[in-house]
């Protein structure tokens, strides 16, 4: 596991070939965004969508829909997409003219339309949609909800999960619906379905809809039952059945494959499937995977799919033949509650399904633990698996010399059968969404706080780049960008080898060490340390603190085998250091002594706390050990400190000093804080602004002994 000495943002425009890219759009990196879709443009550029948060025209929050590209000045936006309530995109895409769709849900009642299929819903409740805009996302050509129009139960929603297109321009859009007046179209598999039983027990069916390139409604269906395993009296009607679509693709017949998860136990299954039942127990289900005719009129195989017990999650890939890949969470069964199935840890795994659905191979157990999550899986242009998720299972697969920066993952198999070819670990929250490749093909992944990283088709691990940044000391990843910070680059082949800093005879610390010396703005950066997989530095204080958002700096990384050049966003990142990367502050009690479970601080005295990322006075120079007590700059930023016990509210506290830490670089400061009488052990802290100006600016929480 890497150090908390954390990460820089960047964005490598490729001065060294091969490398990996971490790239932020220039319009803005904000907390207020989360991209959840990458979508690769025509233009060679990329294009970001997920939700922003914002008020709505009433003065509510709400959640809006955010577009942006990264490597094209094609696209200029400008469209406007959705209402006053809650618009939520789940998927993106681009139909062969490079117009752009996405897909998703909302509860606006306002939702801007145009030539719609659907002109109403239920007001208040959520309802899928589809939107469509031209290359440059400045036009809206159409736009419509998915779902029912017909009041009813209150409980009644559609969502639009996935969208994919034919050669021909047609969308094929795809979701879960429990309105009974979603709208199917005659001689579809199924046209019934949906609305609220005796007991208002909702069932989800999966649909599918074909919309044209003029956006006319083509075929729609539904896919699903209402008979689950359930055993619980009163207690199921709190679960209902569902069948939730989580891949899709179509063939060049215009066949539509479809995977997901379903806990039904009449899902429509064919004779030839591998697996006849659901195996499931409430209210769990198991995965499913179902091939309709190209009109949608009848079902050409299913089957479930379950691995070990539960399934929580079933993505695919389809190749050129037809065979479908497969990845998965599952959770074997741990017992049961009020007649419910529990399940207390989960997996991953990987299959793959003839092109006939009729053979069930190379299922094979990634491990379990606490922390899987399954993001996506998707196929080189050789068929070979690519799946990403996050997993620190001792069973997951290992490959010697790839580095583990982390619980996050991309791992390659095989197409058959299944198995591990290479391996990248990366920081835990990394990956944000499902993995696509691009036309060169390169593996774009969507990243956190804003970011897009692209890792090359091969070479990842041994050509130099950087994949993501932290605050040094709270580890927030791909933040901390802010003058005077302490941050680290991590990423591959950095530098020949590991070798730390001490200030020189200047008495600071030096700007080039091991051969690696890295520019913002074209200041030398003070280096702390260098490595393979990591630069720790100081931000030069001479980049200034700008008052435009998230301006862009300039980053340079020059190492022996040459230049990465970089463009970022300055973001500001308050951290607290921990003792050891754990979830305990390195800290002092009032005698001097360090704070641990053998020496505790006593309720009502003082503890001293060490951070980073806090705003300083402009006196201060680059890479220099602090020698006196210098107080930080409260202008703009005045840190507060809150304490909370084991259970209640954050409670604020007296701060007795806040400034540098003599002996230590500037840029790391100290904090004297007074703990309450009042306190317990272990009391946690956090330090937050004071100032509205920077209200959303939070620390990692630490944790303190106290006797």
């Amino acid at each position: 596991m890497l150090s908390r000495i954390a990460v820089l943002s960047l964005l490598l425009t490729g001065l060294i070939s091969a490398q990996a890219q971490l790239q932020f759009p220039s319009s803005l990196v904000s907390p207020a965004v989360t991209y959840s879709s990458v979508v690769p443009l025509a233009t060679s550029g990329r294009l970001l969508v997920g939700t922003r948060s914002t008020t709505s025209a009433f003065g509510a929050a709400r959640q809006a829909i955010q577009i942006d590209a990264i490597g094209t000045a094609a696209f200029t936006g400008g469209a406007v997409l959705g209402g006053n309530g809650d618009d939520t995109p789940a998927a993106a895409a681009v139909d062969p003219k490079g117009n752009i769709w996405i897909v998703g849900s909302t509860t606006s009642d306002d939702f801007n339309l145009v030539n719609p299929i659907v002109s109403q819903k239920i007001p208040y409740q959520t309802t899928g949609f589809v939107i469509e805009t031209d290359p440059t996302g400045a036009k809206l050509l159409f736009a419509t909800y998915l779902g029912g129009d017909q009041p009813g139960s209150s409980f009644l929603r559609s969502y639009a999960s996935q969208i994919v297109f034919d050669a021909s321009g047609n969308a094929y859009v795809a979701g879960a619906t429990d309105e009974a007046g979603f709208p199917v179209t005659p001689g579809a598999f199924q046209t019934k379905g949906g609305g609220a039983d005796w007991l208002n027990s909702t069932p989800y069916y999966a649909f599918l809809v074909k919309i044209s390139p003029a956006g006319k409604l083509l075929y729609g269906t539904l896919l699903g039952a209402s008979n689950g395993d359930c055993s619980g009296g009163s207690s199921c009607t709190a679960w209902g059945t569902f069948a939730y679509v989580n891949g899709m693709a179509v063939d060049s017949n215009g066949s539509v494959t479809l995977s997901g998860i379903t806990n039904v136990t009449d899902f429509p299954i064919t004779a030839s499937a591998p697996q006849q039942s659901c195996n499931c127990t409430y209210p769990y289900g198991s995965g499913f995977v179902t091939r309709l005719s190209p009109d949608a009129s009848k079902v050409l195989w299913s089957t479930y799919v379950s691995f070990l017990g539960a399934t929580t999650y079933l993505g695919m890939a389809q190749d050129s033949q037809g065979n479908v890949h497969l990845f998965g969470e599952y959770g074997p069964y741990s017992g049961y509650q009020y007649s419910n199935a529990l399940v207390d840890v989960f997996g991953l795994f990987v299959a793959e399904l003839s092109a006939d659905g009729s053979q069930l191979t190379g299922a094979t157990d990634l491990g379990q633990s606490r922390d899987v999550a399954a993001h996506g899986i998707a196929l080189d242009w050789a068929g070979n698996e690519y799946v990403t998720g996050t997993s620190s299972s001792a069973q997951f697969p290992t490959f010697l010399g790839v580095p583990n920066f982390g619980a996050d993952f991309v791992l390659k198999l095989n197409a058959s059968p299944s198995q591990a070819q290479s391996l990248v670990r990366l920081p835990t929250g990394t990956i944000g969404g499902p993995p696509v490749f691009d036309s060169g093909g390169n593996l774009l992944l969507v990243s956190n706080q804003n970011a897009l990283l692209q890792l090359p088709p091969q070479s990842v691990t041994t050509t130099p780049g950087v994949i993501g940044f932290a605050n040094a000391a709270s580890f927030a990843g791909n933040l901390g960008l802010y003058p005077g910070a302490l941050v680290s680059l991590f990423g591959f082949d950095l530098a020949p080898a590991a070798q730390s800093a001490a200030p020189g005879a200047s008495g600071n610390f030096p700007t080039t060490l091991g051969g690696v010396q890295v520019l913002m703005n074209g200041t030398p950066a003070p280096l702390l340390y260098v490595g393979p997989n990591q630069i720790n530095l100081q931000v030069p204080f001479e980049i200034g603190r700008s008052s435009t958002l998230s301006p862009q700096i300039s980053v340079q990384v020059i190492l022996p085998s040459g230049t990465l050049a970089m463009q970022f966003a300055e973001s500001q990142s308050l951290g607290v250091f921990t003792d050891g990367g754990g979830l305990y502050a390195a800290a002092l009690n009032q005698d001097g002594t360090v704070n641990s479970a053998a020496n505790p601080a006593a309720p009502g005295s003082m503890v001293t706390l060490f951070g980073t990322g806090a705003d300083w006075l402009s006196t201060l120079a680059d890479g220099e050990p602090a020698s006196a007590a210098t107080p930080l700059s409260q202008e703009l930023f005045q840190i507060r400190a809150l304490v909370r016990a084991l259970v209640g509210d954050d409670v604020g506290t007296d701060i007795l000093y806040a400034g540098a830490a003599p002996g230590m670089i500037d840029g790391v400061f100290q904090l004297n804080v007074q703990l309450p009488f009042w306190v317990k052990n272990p009391v946690s802290l956090t330090l937050g602004s004071a100032t509205a100006f920077a209200a959303n600016i939070v620390s990692n929480r630490v944790l303190i002994y106290i006797r």
